[in-house]
């Protein structure tokens, strides 16, 4: 029978760089603190790029009006409606269809 260093081997543990023996396939830190000081990190990594996002000032890239924290786009909403209704204008002139704005 193989013993668990046969087995799976040795690895390097990312968070502290120590040395360990792998217990189950699946093992990436040497131990619980290790797994859990990664896990904060990336969660605190991940919390602070997503608050300087929102405390960003953002302008669309066509019409340069000031784009609210909560958009996630590069555009404000009536240059995404312009451009789909332009887009659908195209689609329906190919299939022969004439497009009536709604905005009209």
């Amino acid at each position: 029978m193989q013993t668990t260093d046969e087995k799976y081997g040795l690895r390097q543990c990312p968070n502290c760089g120590k040395e360990f023996t792998v217990r189950r396939i699946n093992m990436v830190y040497c131990e619980d603190q290790c797994r859990k000081n990664a896990t904060n990190t990336k969660l605190m990594e991940k919390y602070h790029s997503r608050k300087k996002m929102k405390n960003m000032v953002r302008y669309c890239s066509e019409c340069d009006t000031r784009l609210s924290k909560y958009n996630e786009h590069n555009k404000c909403n009536p240059c995404i409606r312009k451009d789909e209704n332009t887009s659908r204008r195209a689609l329906l002139n190919q299939l022969g269809i004439e497009y009536i704005d709604e905005d009209s």
